[in-house]
């Protein structure tokens, strides 16, 4: 109970620390607080901890190398720091964001989108000519009675 003294003191609320008082040893308050905790959960934070720390550091090193090698050897070491059996788990983190990369990308789909149109106006045009839309015109009751009378007609059966 220090612990959770020594928290409330520090400021943080009783109503966001999740705790146990009931067990007397360690294999106790493993099983009292399992009912207390879902254990599951830190596994997911534990993954989303990782995958952001990687994602972190390989942004970092694109960012801070001048030259492919230096790339790849950051990776390695980062590789050894997780203790990775295999190092293709590093392709699934593989996914930073390259600006320049995304913008030439980008430029190309734009480029052909615009070559694609013309192409499509060109064959428009020999198959058919392009119309201009009819002007409709709204019609014009004659009487305030021929108003009323069109109304009752839209309206009715319309009553819930």
């Amino acid at each position: 109970m220090t612990l959770l003294k020594n928290l409330t003191e520090a400021g943080i609320s009783l109503n966001v620390i999740m705790y146990e008082d009931r067990s007397r040893n360690t294999l106790e308050n493993v099983l009292f607080a399992k009912e207390v905790f879902n254990f599951n959960a830190i596994e997911s934070l534990l993954n989303k901890a990782r995958h952001w720390f990687v994602t972190s550091m390989l942004r970092g090193i694109y960012e801070q190398s001048d030259t492919a090698a230096q790339i790849e050897d950051k990776k390695k070491q980062l590789i050894e720091y997780m203790k990775w059996r295999d190092p293709e788990t590093l392709n699934v983190y593989e996914h930073y964001y390259d600006e320049q990369k995304f913008r030439d990308l980008h430029e190309k789909l734009q480029e052909s989108y615009m070559q694609r149109e013309k192409e499509y106006f060109k064959t428009a045009k020999k198959r058919s000519v392009i119309k201009s839309p009819e002007k409709l015109t709204a019609f014009e009751l004659k009487s305030s009675e021929e108003k009323q009378d069109w109304l009752n007609e839209f309206f009715e059966g319309m009553e819930p």
